[in-house]
């Protein structure tokens, strides 16, 4: 017999990490840069079914690309697409096994403000929108 199961996730908490590998035509205004990420993501939630709930957690690899279009000496705009793997894992809510598979795929447009320009050391911030899409596939 197979029961209908209800996915839901919450609590997304999503720490990533990039290493970034890139060829930049200098710092100067009109100059662009534009580079590959290799990532590092977790992801934690609950997975429910009627009254029961089973902890999910995942970690997984992924990479994507970035481009940025230096504005002014210390602001930037920033494109960048990503994907996200966290393989299989399976799962048992209320007597039931369930495998989950995640995946997740990302972009997004983000403003760049570089506090020293002209220093060797320099320290930036970012805001901007992104975009993160979940994939989950259940198979019982």
């Amino acid at each position: 017999m197979i029961k209908k199961i209800m996915y839901a996730l919450f609590a997304v908490v999503i720490m990533s990490v990039s290493v970034n590998y890139a060829q930049a035509a200098g710092d100067a205004e009109g100059s662009q840069y534009a580079g590959v990420d290799l990532g590092y993501l977790s992801l934690s939630g609950d997975v429910a079914t009627g009254g029961a709930a089973a902890k999910y957690s995942a970690t997984g690899i992924g990479f994507g690309a970035h481009y940025m279009y230096r504005v002014k000496p210390n602001i930037s705009v920033i494109g960048e697409l990503g994907q996200y793997s966290f393989g299989s894992k399976k799962i048992a809510i209320a007597g039931v096994d369930i495998d989950v598979k995640a995946s997740a795929f990302m972009i997004g447009v983000l403003g760049r403000y570089d506090f020293k320009p002209d220093e060797d050391f320099r320290p930036y911030g970012l805001a901007g929108l992104v975009n993160t899409s979940f994939k989950f596939d259940v198979t019982i």
